[in-house]
């Protein structure tokens, strides 16, 4: 068994501040962007690695609306692909690594609601495209039925779909015509505002 230290997690924040820090311009964001981080290091703490052969994930509490984070420990040489309803993005490491994985909805200055993504030191950032829906997803997002990972479960299978995140439409906003909307996606009966799928395989 071993752990994994603060110090060693920090470096890897500090590598996910930078590659996103496109998306904040002003020092005043920058610095509240910063203490966030610092606050999910102090939460994330110390994971113990009893199998160094699978995926430790573990759910962290942002304290935000629309906004959720994992703690991740990846095993060496892992290729990984990262799914979610806007795109997906797909890396490998060839070395065991330790971060913090982030989405999160926010709007800009002109009001437009976007959508941010970071996992494993990229990032990523998309947006709805229009204003009547972002509207409509912020005065009902309260509404939404949100599942993720659960916090009594840190070890996972290599190999297998991880869900890390799924937001859907309950029943009683289903009619409503907003829904035709291209990001919003069909499930059977149901409306799939988002979901972040980690899937992981080991490199030949």
């Amino acid at each position: 068994m071993r752990m994994i230290s603060r110090g060693i997690l920090f470096g890897f924040l500090v590598i996910i501040l930078i590659g996103g820090y496109f998306d904040f311009s002003a020092g005043n964001e920058r610095n509240r962007l910063q203490a966030d981080f610092r606050r999910l290091a102090q939460v994330a703490g110390d994971v113990e690695i009893t199998d160094p052969s699978k995926v430790y994930i573990q759910v962290l509490d942002t304290g935000e609306p629309m906004s959720w984070a994992w703690r991740v420990h990846m095993p060496a040489k892992m290729n990984y692909s990262l799914s979610y309803q806007s795109g997906a993005s797909s890396g490998n490491s060839m070395v065991d690594v330790d971060f913090i994985a982030r989405t999160r909805y926010r709007q800009s200055k002109s009001g437009q609601l976007e959508r941010y993504t970071s996992f494993q030191g990229s990032s990523s950032r998309s947006s709805s495209g229009t204003k009547e829906f972002d509207e409509w997803m912020i005065k009902h997002f309260n509404e939404f039925k949100v599942e993720t990972l659960s916090p009594k479960q840190v070890e996972y299978e290599i190999g297998k779909p991880i869900v890390l995140l799924r937001v859907t439409v309950p029943e009683s906003l289903a009619n409503d015509p907003i829904l035709t909307n291209s990001l919003v996606r069909r499930d059977g009966n149901t409306f799939v505002i988002d979901d972040v799928i980690l899937t992981l395989t080991p490199q030949p």
